[in-house]
């Protein structure tokens, strides 16, 4: 241990070591460390060996890139491989110090068109994967198991099962040609929880050491929104990993086009996302894409690159490269926690040097870190060196993690604890930890340890988590030869076993209540309605293995209410804010079913009444047929339909037909600008609430565009709804035809009585 106090460099090689026990380890660990620029990457598009590419990925700092391994590239003839391209690619990033993420994708007309979904074509896709696993065994390699099956590159149509089984022969494969490889899949487009639990489902966790995500989202949704999927997915992968295997998070895909932003928020957006990721635990992060792929100024694909077509540096190569020189070589060590959750002050140390990134989701502003610095915060990120700071010094000293991420109710949550002394001498060391549930405060636990003087880590075991079905904050603070230093540790801990609460109108004088219970543990409780001053509570009893529970609750939409969900001893475990809906009974009847897209195309689409969700409900029912290509319907009101009020959101009833195809509504402000918004695909058959909100919503993620108008992306009240129900043909989608059924559509407003009343004049 004597060297290692010695040698800084060798030291913090072990506390980055520390570090990976704290994001996950994996059986297999060639996974980077956080440790910049082995963390992050780019995306390319070729191979062999150019040498304006390769110095230019060197020049910005990358210290990965992820490149197609195409299988009919390399297997021309049954049972022939041939990697020679590949090999002068690895030849020239060895060169340069950059590693390969190696995706193993698309098909092969040797054995079958379009994907392997046979048996013998995936019998020989895994065959291809082991001898890619045997030819580059020993190279620090990682091999991704196809790219985005669950949208338009699994032909003809996305399939979580056909994938599912090319991905366990695939991995089977590749660990037997080389034990210690490293595996990653699924590669999913965006962050679709239904299918990863499909693939988790067959096993696909027993055999890779990291999912593979592609966290893309609107250009109104900055990289710091991905941290609650994040949350979702390692719940998952909790759920069905099996027990002891540690599963990292790889976000191997992400990019912003500048057409959609500006190249300067590009700029932003690349190291924001590549910085968030380390504060998420994600362990290598691959931005999309290296190089503009055309020149058309309206096509969003050609844009996506670092640099220009002709190769000039855009904003996002000069962050990237800014990012790689200021932190190159330093360990991430920890967020620290400061008044607002918008702003990010993220420490590095490499050795005795500390330095921070610091930036802001909000407004640029200054804030005092403690007295004698203050910085000022912008929406791009600075690289700041505060090594005489003996704060920031001790900050740099010790860390508090969670071992799992997760917290099962009744198990005890471990935190692993790290300590080391940066002078060398004794210092007397104490952690204390607050731990916190949205009911309040629950306990303060302080831990008194011996004098350290040399590095030192343990597990911890302060509490059971006895409250297992609600998030868990936990705040760490460190007591230093009797002295509480100014900056602690703060994170949350995901339950296992969640509840959610949903609460939609189902008529004028009733509810639908629907709790989701994903785990399928038991639970009994109550539910509690507070409108018009007065609180009802209902019995809730759900046995084991009910994963949904739907009340019938009486009361007026119309009326503000507030929800919660409770357990026996009191504690809220679910809620909603106060809330009123708005029936809009004159839309309905004004609806007309309009085409878009290429006019060209022969899609179709026809209305016709009939039924409603409830007894005595009217409903508009549409019938489809996309034709191939870009085209959509969009149910439109003739006029336009005034909505009164500062809107949130909006919401209706509708039949859903499985097809998989995308979702939408559009609002028009005061200005003229067009406002569209998102729900979920329509994965689900039969009746369900769908809602598009104007605003950030605790139930749904908002992603909506604009256009026309201020064109500012803020809602100028009072707005209009241009379209009701727009439903866009997707690639890969399970079918092109269908019947869609609309019902009832309401205004979602907050709950203050004046939420209803128009705006105050200007």
């Amino acid at each position: 241990m004597g060297n290692l106090m010695r040698n800084p460099r060798l030291f913090f090689l072990v506390f980055a070591i520390i570090a990976i026990f704290t994001f996950g380890r994996t059986e297999a660990d060639s996974l980077p460390p956080p440790v910049v620029p082995q963390c992050v990457g780019v995306n390319i598009h070729f191979t062999g060996a150019p040498a304006r590419d390769l110095d230019g990925l060197a020049s910005g700092g990358f210290g990965w890139i992820r490149m197609d391994l195409l299988w009919e590239a390399v297997e021309k003839t049954k049972g022939r491989y041939d990697f020679s391209a590949y090999d002068q690619l690895l030849e020239g990033l060895t060169a340069r110090h950059i590693k390969p993420l190696f995706i193993l994708d698309y098909g092969n007309k040797l054995y079958q068109d379009d994907s392997p979904r046979s048996p013998g074509a995936q019998a020989a896709f895994a065959r291809f994967a082991a001898a890619a696993a045997a030819h580059y065994k020993g190279k620090p390699v990682l091999w991704e198991i196809w790219n985005e099956p669950n949208g338009g590159f699994w032909k003809p149509n996305a399939d979580a099962e056909e994938y599912g089984r090319l991905a366990l022969a695939t991995a089977r494969a590749i660990k037997q040609a080389d034990p210690r490889a490293t595996v990653l899949a699924p590669g999913t487009s965006g962050i679709p929880l239904g299918f990863l639990e499909h693939v988790f489902q067959m096993g696909l966790l027993k055999y890779i050491d990291a999912v593979s995500l592609h966290p893309y989202r609107g250009p109104l949704d900055p990289p710091e929104t991905a941290a609650p999927e994040y949350r979702a997915v390692r719940l998952l992968i909790h759920r069905y990993a099996p027990k002891g295997r540690q599963i990292a998070l790889v976000a191997s895909e992400w990019g912003y086009s500048s057409v959609n932003v500006t190249e300067e928020r590009q700029a932003q957006y690349l190291t924001r996302e590549w910085l968030s990721n380390l504060a998420e635990g994600i362990r290598l992060s691959i931005w999309y894409d290296w190089h503009d792929d055309g020149t058309d100024p309206k096509e969003g694909e050609h844009h996506f690159g670092a640099v220009r077509y002709d190769y000039t540096p855009k904003p996002a190569f000069l962050a990237a490269q800014a990012l790689t020189q200021a932190l190159r070589g330093f360990t991430f060590v920890k967020r620290l926690p400061v008044a607002s959750d918008k702003d990010y002050i993220l420490l590095f140390a490499d050795g005795p040097v500390v330095k921070l990134a610091a930036w802001t989701t909000g407004d640029d502003h200054a804030i005092v870190l403690h007295p004698g610095l203050r910085l000022t915060l912008t929406g791009s990120p600075q690289y700041l060196p505060i090594s005489r700071d003996a704060a920031l010094q001790t900050a740099a000293s010790w860390t508090a993690s969670p071992v799992d991420w997760i917290a099962s109710a009744g198990e005890p949550a471990q935190v692993l604890l790290a300590w080391h002394s940066r002078d060398g001498k004794a210092h007397r060391v104490r952690f204390g930890v607050q731990t916190a549930t949205p009911g309040g405060l629950l306990s303060s636990v302080t831990r008194q340890e011996q004098r350290v003087t040399q590095n030192w880590q343990t597990t911890w075991l302060p509490f059971k988590a006895a409250f297992g079905r609600v998030p868990l904050h936990l705040n760490f603070h460190v007591i230093v030869d009797g002295v509480t230093q100014p900056f602690g540790e703060e994170f949350a801990v995901t339950p296992s076993d969640p509840l959610t609460l949903s609460v939609t109108p189902f008529a004028s004088d009733r509810f639908q209540v629907q709790i989701d219970n994903p785990a399928g543990t038991e639970f009994t409780g109550r539910l509690s309605m507070i409108s018009g001053g007065l609180n009802r509570n209902f019995p809730v009893r759900l046995p084991p293995g009910m994963i949904h529970l739907t009340k019938d609750v009486p009361g007026s939409p119309q009326a503000a209410s507030a929800w919660s969900l409770s357990d026996t001893q009191g504690l809220v475990v679910a809620g909603l804010p106060t809330r009123r809906f708005a029936a809009f009974p004159a839309i309905l009847p004004s609806l007309k079913l309009v085409i878009d897209g290429d006019l060209k195309l022969p899609t179709t689409v026809a209305a016709s009444p009939t039924a409603g969700p409830s007894p005595g409900t009217a409903a508009l029912r549409a019938s489809y047929q996309f034709a191939t290509g870009w085209s959509f319907w969009r149910a439109a009101p003739s006029p336009v339909f005034p909505a009164p009020g500062r809107l949130i959101g909006m919401g209706m009833w509708v039949n859903g037909d499985g097809s998989g195809n995308m979702i939408r509504a559009r609002f028009r402000d005061a200005t003229g600008q067009t406002f569209q918004t998102e729900a979920p695909d329509m994965t689900w058959s039969g009746w369900r609430f769908v809602s598009f909100w104007l605003v950030p919503s605790p139930e749904e993620r908002l992603t909506l565009s604009h256009w026309g108008g201020a064109d500012d992306g803020q809602v100028h009240f009072p707005v209009q709804i241009d379209t009701l129900f727009l439903l866009d043909s997707r690639v890969g989608a399970r079918r092109a035809q269908g019947v869609v059924s609309l019902a009832q559509p309401y205004g979602i407003y907050r709950g203050e009585l004046n939420s209803l009343a128009p705006p105050p004049a200007r």
